[in-house]
C-alpha cells in the first residue's frame, strides 16, 4: 500500500468504494433472507388459521379487532419458531443444501469475489494506514461473519 507512493490515496479510495458496494450486497442478502424467513412465518400462521377454522374460534369472538380471520395463539407461533423444523429452515438460508440455498449462495460475497479469498483480502486491508478503509473492511468482515446475528435482530 505505502509502496504505491502518490497513488496510495486513490487506491485506498477505490478499495473503500468496492468494500462499500460489497456491504450493500451484504445488506441485500440479509433482506432477501429476512423476506424468506417472514414468508415461513406467514405460511405457518395461515396453516394454523386453517386448522383453527376446522373447529377453532372465529375472530371477533376473541377480541382481535374483528379482522375476520381465525385466532392463532402466540404460544403456538412461539413453539413453532423455537422448533427443530424452524431451526432447519433458518440454517437452510445459509447453506447450499437448504431449499433456497442456490439463490442465497448467489449473494454470498465469496461467490461474487470469484477465486479471490475475500476474507484474506479484507484482513490484509485492516493493516493499511488508512482509518476509514480499515473501518470499512472491519465492518464488512463483521457483516460477513455475523449474518445469522444480523438476521435474528
Amino acid at each position: 500500500y505505502e509502496k504505491m507512493g502518490q497513488y496510495s490515496i486513490e487506491v485506498a479510495a477505490i478499495k473503500q468504494h468496492i468494500i462499500g458496494e460489497m456491504f450493500a450486497v451484504a445488506e441485500l442478502r440479509v433482506n432477501y433472507r429476512l423476506q424468506l424467513l417472514l414468508g415461513k412465518f406467514k405460511e405457518r400462521i395461515l396453516a394454523l388459521k386453517a386448522a383453527a377454522g376446522k373447529g377453532g374460534k372465529r375472530a371477533g369472538q376473541g377480541g382481535d379487532g374483528g379482522c375476520g380471520g381465525f385466532l392463532v395463539a402466540p404460544e403456538e407461533i412461539g413453539n413453532w419458531a423455537s422448533s427443530l423444523e424452524m431451526f432447519h429452515e433458518f440454517e437452510g438460508l445459509f447453506t447450499l443444501e437448504g431449499k433456497h440455498g442456490k439463490d442465497s449462495a448467489l449473494l454470498e460475497l465469496s461467490v461474487l469475489a470469484g477465486k479471490a479469498d475475500l476474507t484474506e483480502v479484507l484482513v490484509d486491508t485492516l493493516m493499511y494506514k488508512n482509518d476509514s478503509l480499515m473501518a470499512s473492511a472491519l465492518q464488512l468482515l463483521d457483516r460477513t461473519f455475523g449474518q445469522r446475528r444480523r438476521l435474528v435482530r
